[in-house]
């Protein structure tokens, strides 16, 4: 099946890649995220760009690490709507979302569920408390790489591609 996908959306994603970076992706990403993609409402994307301007000090140390693909060549964008939901970080090439945690996601039922409904689109969620970011910066970002690294290496010999 072939998944729909908007102008607009053909337009960001592959405007500086060429076509041959379509061919790349792997084809539960191009159904999971463009399908998701499409119906973001306008209220959801104007608060995706608020969150960008009031980043957490957390959000704002870890985006200065991974951003411009300093994290292992990864293109990773922040504050990322999908559906009705804003992802903290993800980076679409492999499908790994990144999420920085305040206290208040303590036991978070919400989230697990969250983060089983992306599992079933083929998206690895990893989770981190805002106090790890600050402490552990370094080894964060290790853990994000390794991650990272280990999901390129499942898509280069995946059969989708």
């Amino acid at each position: 099946m072939q998944p729909y996908l908007s102008p607009l959306w053909e337009r960001k994603r592959f405007r500086h890649l060429g076509e041959r970076r379509e061919a790349q992706v792997p084809e539960i990403a191009r159904e999971g995220i463009c399908v998701i993609r499409q119906d973001v409402p306008p209220r959801i994307r104007a608060f995706a760009r608020d969150m960008r301007r009031d980043s957490t000090l957390a959000e704002n140390l870890l985006w200065q690490a991974i951003r411009n693909r300093k994290l292992g060549g990864f293109k990773f964008k922040r504050q990322v709507p999908l559906g009705g939901l804003i992802l903290d970080f993800v980076c679409l090439e492999i499908l790994l979302i990144v999420e920085l945690d305040g206290s208040q996601h303590s036991g978070s039922q919400a989230d697990a569920r969250r983060d089983a409904n992306f599992e079933q689109l083929g998206l690895k969620t990893l989770r981190f408390w805002n106090d790890e970011i600050v402490d552990n910066l370094d080894g964060v970002c290790s853990h994000i790489l390794s991650e990272a690294i280990a999901r390129k290496g499942n898509f280069n010999q995946s059969p989708l591609l």
